[in-house]
């Protein structure tokens, strides 16, 4: 091939890569905001759509005047209105007597009120409880030594979660009153994570990565039924699988999207999949932003108007607006000057919701402080 044609064959990619990135515009924010509680530092761990358009956020507090001591640490759960100001906040502990919080892992609001929180307690005991708004706690179910990854309320008050159990994946339907409806234990790697679960259609499908293989698997269980056997696909042969080395999933009605990293030694790339209620492929796109990590990537879905994908861009926070096929249409970046951790995807009433913890330079020059940033976006527009 002469060099001619190599620098024709280029510049056609360029422009074809130029073309892509015109079409793509600044997403803009409704509104956002940054806080911590006055005296305190406060990480986020997760977030999930409140009742009417409200935002909840779980999340770890500490005591300036702690420095790096954990011991005095605190669960928190703060509630954002659609306005873009803070509703109720609450401290908690995971048992009476407690100090401190040692981790907290998951939680899900329960639509009476509380929410349903699993961590470890000052005791190092792992547990699930319910968390009231005055920020009391009660047992629901001990959870021995689990690190749980989801927990998705059903209607009649059921909780159906999934992590790891000591050396298994893990996944279990819980009453309301701590009574096991069911559970099962995959005897995987050490390595083996479930990173996420959705319910659909009375379904749980959960996300599961090797880190040893780079490969992800989507497994499938019927949440209605007493006793999972082989054929309910937990545990049994994956419904899905891929090559990757991290990712995040979401689903819509009727389909699943699924964001992988494809690449190779250093090089990223990362891809979206389309798959059907069958788990078969329907569409892939490749995202043309090489830098960002998928690393604690959270997705989300957007309604009609497609997906939500929000991550760390090096230390900087960004969320795409993808299209139902996962391409990309709008980028939002809360700025290069900025550091942000945790990184989350929201969806819930008419919008989405982007969720971080911000780091910035305390004023008496000890270290950093840590709050919750947060940026809402209506389904509707970039």
């Amino acid at each position: 091939m002469s060099l001619r044609s190599i620098l024709v064959r280029c510049l056609l990619v360029l422009a074809c890569l130029g073309s892509a990135w015109a079409q793509t515009t600044p997403m803009q924010p409704q509104w956002q905001l940054s806080h911590a509680p006055a005296g305190v530092s406060l990480e986020t761990r997760a977030a999930a759509a409140g009742a009417a358009g409200s935002l909840h956020i779980l999340g770890v507090q500490r005591p300036l005047a702690m420095g790096k001591d954990r011991t005095a640490d605190r669960g928190w759960i703060g509630q954002v209105l659609p306005g873009g100001t803070w509703g109720r906040q609450t401290g908690f502990v995971m048992q009476p007597g407690d100090v401190a919080v040692q981790e907290i892992d998951a939680f899900a609001p329960l639509g009476n009120g509380e929410f349903a929180v699993a961590g470890q307690a000052g005791s190092g005991e792992f547990w699930l409880v319910a968390v009231n708004e005055l920020g009391q706690a009660r047992n629901i179910r001990s959870l021995g030594r689990s690190r749980i990854a989801f927990i998705l309320p059903l209607a009649n008050g059921d909780l159906v979660l999934g992590g790891r159990v000591e050396k298994d994946l893990y996944a279990a339907r819980i009453r309301p009153d701590g009574g096991l409806a069911w559970e099962q234990r995959l005897d995987r790697g050490r390595d083996d994570l479930f990173l996420a679960g959705v319910l659909v259609d009375g379904r749980l499908v959960m996300l599961e990565h090797s880190g040893t293989r780079e490969q992800f698997f989507m497994r499938e269980a019927n949440v209605g039924v007493t006793v999972l056997q082989p054929g309910d696909g937990v545990p049994g042969a994956p419904a899905f699988a891929i090559a990757g080395r991290a990712g995040a999933l979401a689903a819509q009605p009727g389909h699943y999207g699924l964001v992988i990293d494809a690449g190779e030694g250093v090089k990223q790339r990362l891809l979206f999949l389309q798959l059907d209620a069958g788990f078969k492929q329907q569409a892939q796109a490749e995202l043309l932003e090489s830098s960002f990590g998928l690393e604690r990537a959270r997705l989300a879905a957007a309604g009609a108007q497609g997906w939500l994908l929000a991550g760390l861009d090096r230390s900087a926070l960004y969320g795409l607006r993808l299209d139902a096929a996962g391409h990309t249409v709008a980028r939002f970046n809360a700025g290069a000057e900025r550091v942000f951790l945790h990184p989350d995807a929201v969806a819930g009433g008419e919008a989405t919701y982007v969720v971080a913890t911000e780091l910035q330079k305390r004023d008496d020059g000890r270290g950093a402080r840590s709050q919750v940033f947060v940026a809402r976006f209506p389904w509707g527009a970039p």
